[in-house]
């Protein structure tokens, strides 16, 4: 450290500063004026114009170029009215992060520049640069509150020294660019490796430890971190960049498109939500045919299918040897009938992932006094055996549960140990429709125990620790989808949410620094609609537009949810066909809505972003600046598909897409705000260019960009 200074020193001539006991100061810290106002405690307070510090460090910064890596940070109180050009730091006088207006901050070097949001006056804010020389140009981080903003390179030569000074509220060359703030810290230091601010909001006035950018401890990025109530603002979105997803949760959205299946004795009832009580002999596919099911939704691009195994009325589709309400008590194929098993040989045959959805809510187990019989958790041993039971013995396992909890357990045990790998359990909230005073507490934490053990790679949603429930049932997910979402645990597996499930903003730095959270978890949204009305199939109901589904898949897939799509079987036990030709139309929609990327035959500008266009998933890039594209020539496009490397975590805070006209300039095509797994913007009408250029305008942390990509619509008509 050549400097770090919380100025509780003193100026002891005009101008030259005697460091206080800790601080450091390898060089001569000035005032340019003399009138600067040293408050002691608090810091040098500027009025702007001539006045600012100055640090000579006791080495120079270079010969004619800045040639040393070198960060510099300033700890600052602006005041509400600022001057163009008012600058906050320099190095050397050809590196800057200034005032560009009174509400935009701009940082660069040699005509290589980026703005940012200028900070709320009146608060106490951090900036710090980080200049790195390479063999034949320079990278110039920056950061605000702590949080990295979108690099700044030149591959064409490093910033210009014109004096071996570094100042602070004012420019090192000239001297008439002051800022109107109070200045509380400065720090000065040269680094080899990746540079860590020493700074953060509310860690000022004393030297800094060395602990990181942000009070967050020795916390290693991960799927879940703690929080406090005490947290600084700019800490929690540190912590909110360090979330990754689990392996579980990355390959889930992976799949982008799910299917759901609601079939039972509902569909023979015409009921919604069943009673309980239905005759099991109710249920009588005429033609089941699961080959059907798999068939349609692999080629509508589904890659995994959820069977509603137990819906809320209790009835089972499979023989389960806890219940006596399964397809067993009916005369459909003589008592021996197996939707699961059926539903499983075939998906597996397609090549579609299998999820089972086995309802919380459990009327007919109610009746039968198991469900919200007030009977409290105690050891169970997991399976249970039972008469006649034909299993071959095996380990049992203890866990922890209600007597409905275990009837669950047990029931979750014959489907993930004699139904073959299963890759999702999906689990509501719902609760019986009981009476008042009646509850039965859900053993989730058992629960999810037994599917880690015996399902590891299952995801668990949306009533679980792996995925969320986006917060309605309309297929749309929010503008900005944030997967880093703030979340209470009360002590128990069951997550809450820290905001309501449907709150328009659960993840934006303002929703991180407002919630009542314990914990920030990766947590991302599935978008569960049907494709007719209801959820289970009724003959008088017709499946949505091509253009309905559009719009959902636009708006899911789009904006980095997880899309799951009810298809319910009829009373045959097929797909109804209406269904099933909207499936195959949307399909072909889809096909020519996304014909052919366009940017895999671009060139990029810079060599390494190749990795961004070239279409593969498995390959990204580390945004070092915009990144500009040409292609072979001029081209039309109507989309762009943008998506970032979520390995890395969920990082953009906004982007801005342009294309270049003939005369050179550059001219905004689109927007966006979050981009995470997967971002599909919309033009509101074609746009021809050969140049294209996306450019990070913020982000929480560094962003590593895995899919660019531009489409033209072919035309085409499906009916709707």
């Amino acid at each position: 450290m050549v400097l770090d200074v919380g100025l509780g020193g003193s100026f002891t001539t005009r101008t030259g500063y005697t460091p206080a006991t800790g601080e450091v100061a390898a060089g001569q810290l000035t005032r340019r004026t003399g009138g600067e106002e040293h408050e002691i405690g608090a810091g040098v307070r500027l009025k702007g114009g001539t006045e600012g510090l100055s640090f000579h460090p006791a080495h120079p910064l270079g010969a004619a170029t800045v040639d040393h890596p070198i960060a510099v940070e300033a700890a600052y109180t602006p005041d509400p009215t600022q001057n163009p050009s008012a600058t906050i730091l320099s190095i050397g006088g050809g590196i800057w992060f200034r005032h560009r207006t009174a509400t935009e901050l701009e940082y660069g070097f040699a005509g290589f520049k980026a703005t940012v949001k200028a900070p709320e006056p009146g608060r106490e804010h951090t900036v710090a640069l980080a200049y790195q020389p390479t063999a034949t140009g320079a990278t110039l981080h920056a950061y605000l509150n702590g949080i990295e903003l979108p690099p700044v390179t030149s591959a064409e030569g490093r910033a210009p020294k014109y004096v071996d000074t570094i100042g602070v509220g004012n420019d090192a060359h000239p001297f008439d660019k002051g800022i109107k703030a109070l200045i509380s810290r400065a720090v000065a230091t040269p680094f080899t490796a990746a540079f860590t601010p020493h700074l953060s909001p509310g860690q000022i006035g004393t030297p800094a430890p060395n602990e990181g950018p942000l009070p967050i401890g020795d916390l290693e990025p991960g799927w879940r971190l703690p929080v406090s109530a005490q947290e600084d603002p700019a800490a929690l979105v540190a912590k909110a960049a360090m979330l990754r997803p689990t392996q579980r949760q990355y390959d889930w959205q992976r799949l982008e498109q799910t299917a759901f299946l609601h079939f039972g004795v509902n569909t023979f009832t015409g009921q919604e939500w069943g009673h309980g009580d239905e005759d099991p002999d109710l249920f009588q596919p005429t033609a089941l045919d699961t080959d059907q099911w798999a068939r349609e939704l692999k080629a509508a691009g589904f890659r995994l299918a959820i069977l509603t195994v137990k819906h809320h009325d209790g009835f089972v589709l499979y023989p389960s040897r806890y219940t006596g309400h399964t397809v067993v008590a009916s005369s459909w194929r003589g008592g021996k009938g197996d939707v699961l098993r059926a539903f499983t040989d075939s998906a597996r045959e397609h090549g579609l992932k299998v999820g089972v959805y086995i309802s919380p809510a459990d009327e007919n187990s109610y009746a039968q006094g198991v469900y919200a019989n007030g009977s409290p958790r105690s050891p169970r041993q997991i399976p249970t055996r039972v008469e006649a039971d034909t299993r071959p013995p095996t380990t049992t396992k203890t866990y922890e549960a209600t007597d409905y909890g275990a009837y669950m357990l047990n029931q979750l045990h014959e489907v993930l140990t004699e139904y073959g790998q299963v890759d999702e359990v999906w689990f509501d909230g719902s609760l019986g429709r009981i009476p008042p005073g009646k509850t039965e507490k859900y053993d989730f934490d058992s629960w999810y125990a037994l599917i880690r053990d015996l399902a590891p790679q299952a995801t668990i949603a949306v009533a679980g620790p792996d995925v969320r429930w986006v917060g309605n049932e309309g297929g749309l997910a929010r503008e900005n989808e944030w997967s880093p979402i703030p979340i209470r645990l009360t002590g128990e597996a069951h997550i809450d949410y820290a905001a309501l499930p449907n709150a328009p903003d659960p993840g934006s730095r303002t929703a991180l620094a407002t919630a009542a959270a314990t914990h920030l978890q990766w947590w991302p949204a599935e978008v569960d609609v049907s494709i007719r009305p209801g959820w289970f199939y009724h003959p008088d109901q017709r499946p949505k537009t091509v253009d309905q589904l559009m719009d959902i898949y636009l708006t899911s897939v789009g904006r980095n949810a997880v899309l799951l799509l009810n298809i319910p079987p009829d009373k045959e036990g097929k797909l109804p066909a209406a269904d099933v030709a909207r499936l195959r139309e949307w399909q072909a929609r889809l096909t020519r809505e996304f014909p052919v990327n366009l940017a895999t035959d671009a060139t990029p500008t810079d060599p390494t972003a190749n990795q961004a266009i070239d279409g593969n998933q498995d390959t990204s890039w580390k945004v070092t600046g915009p990144l500009q594209i040409t292609l072979p020539t001029p081209r039309e496009i109507d989309k762009l598909v943008l998506a970032e490397d979520i390995r890395h975590g969920q990082q953009v805070e906004s982007a801005v897409v342009e294309v270049r006209h003939a005369d050179g300039t550059w001219h905004q095509i689109a927007t966006a705000g979050t981009i995470g797994y997967k971002r599909i913007l919309t033009l509101p009408k074609p746009v021809t260019a050969q140049e294209f250029r996306l450019r990070i305008t913020a982000h929480r942390a560094q962003p590593y960009l895995t899919h660019f990509a531009l489409y033209r619509t072919t035309p085409g008509h499906e009916p709707t």
